[in-house]
């Protein structure tokens, strides 16, 4: 009797929970839906294929099983393929479909929310596996994933035509394996041939980064075509810099441009006398504000002063008049204390204006 979809995918979970390593058959059942025979032979195929470690075959042809049912072990089981793969983002987009998935079974959910949670860490880093002896930014790397920033990174390889160097691009959340075939010269690469340069040679720089495996240790260094600047350095310190634009195929002898190329010029380090530290930020609003305050408190001598005098010479009026209205004694002191007052008044302007000026110079 033909069992249903929903025991199959019970025997699908268990499977998994058990800690089975392979790929999980997909049990589908027998009934009128031909794509379902024909999704069951695609997941057998794949677990052929997997245990033959043919895993990009093993990926295809569950995909081609998945998208014929929907079914959610499937994707389950096309993560665990992705991730074999090092296809970290990917797998962990499967496993979140899993999750959201209204078909996926609660068990089946737990088991994949839980690898994601393993799987999150590494999506934000490139990794990089060595099969073969090389070095990965000036450092040698061998055959244990190692995580990187995404982006670009330099390659070496020790090759018998010479140090392979190349900049290669990788990508955040998948890991990349780099064999020697993959880094080896290829048809088009130019060779900088270093057999001709002096014993004396303490390193050779590319571009910014310095051959491990160079001068001496290898022929030549074989780089893609293209513009490179190309630093020797000298035991005494000194070192030659020399622009090279290498052709696709080329080879060029550096000893024969060394000669040509200028010793670097040395850094001659002007030490300028240090700045002035300003002064206080509030004195410019302490200087005005005195300035301001003595300027108006010349105007107000200044003024009192002088309506005291008009007051005066209206009483004491122009000679012609018998009646006074102010004794002489009285006159003499009020125009001596109107004369001292318009003299303080004209001094304090003078010195409020003086001081409002050297605030504004502080200020600005």
């Amino acid at each position: 009797m033909a069992r249903s979809t929903e025991e199959a995918s019970s025997d699908i979970v268990r499977a998994v929970m058990a800690g089975v390593g392979s790929i999980v058959l997909l049990a589908l059942a027998i009934d009128a839906q031909p794509d379902l025979e024909r999704a069951k032979t695609l997941a057998a195929d794949a677990e052929i294929a997997r245990a033959a470690g043919e895993l990009d075959r093993a990926l295809e042809l569950l995909r081609a099983a998945h998208a014929l049912t929907g079914s959610p072990a499937l994707l389950n089981n096309t993560g665990l393929v992705l991730e074999s793969l090092g296809r970290y983002a990917e797998a962990a987009e499967a496993y979140r479909a899993v999750v959201a998935s209204p078909d996926a079974r609660d068990e089946l959910r737990a088991i994949d929310m839980k690898r994601l949670a393993v799987l999150e860490p590494r999506l934000g880093r490139a990794w990089i596996v060595a099969a073969d002896a090389l070095w990965i930014d000036g450092e040698m790397s061998g055959p244990e994933e190692r995580a990187f920033a995404p982006g670009i990174h330099v390659i070496e390889a020790k090759t018998e035509r010479g140090a392979v160097i190349r900049a290669l691009a990788f990508v955040a959340g998948v890991r990349r394996t780099l064999t020697l075939a993959e880094i080896a010269a290829q048809p088009g690469d130019a060779s900088l041939l270093l057999s001709a340069l002096p014993p004396d040679v303490a390193s050779i720089t590319v571009d910014g980064y310095r051959a491990r495996s160079a001068p001496l240790a290898v022929p030549a260094l074989i780089l893609a075509p293209g513009t490179h600047k190309v630093e020797i350095a000298l035991p005494d310190g000194t070192s030659r810099v020399v622009t090279l634009a290498l052709a696709a195929g080329a080879q060029v002898d550096l000893a024969a441009h060394l000669e040509d190329a200028p010793p670097e010029p040395e850094l001659t380090l002007v030490v300028a006398p240090a700045p002035s530290e300003p002064g206080p930020r509030w004195a410019p609003w302490v200087l005005s504000t005195a300035g301001a305050v003595a300027a108006g408190a010349g105007v107000i001598l200044y003024v009192t002063a002088e309506s005291d005098r008009a007051d005066l010479t209206a009483q004491l009026g122009d000679g012609s008049t018998i009646v006074r209205t102010v004794t002489e004694a009285d006159a003499v002191a009020t125009q001596s204390s109107a004369d001292v007052r318009a003299s303080l008044g004209t001094v304090l302007i003078g010195a409020g204006a003086a001081a409002l000026v050297g605030a504004f110079v502080l200020l600005w």
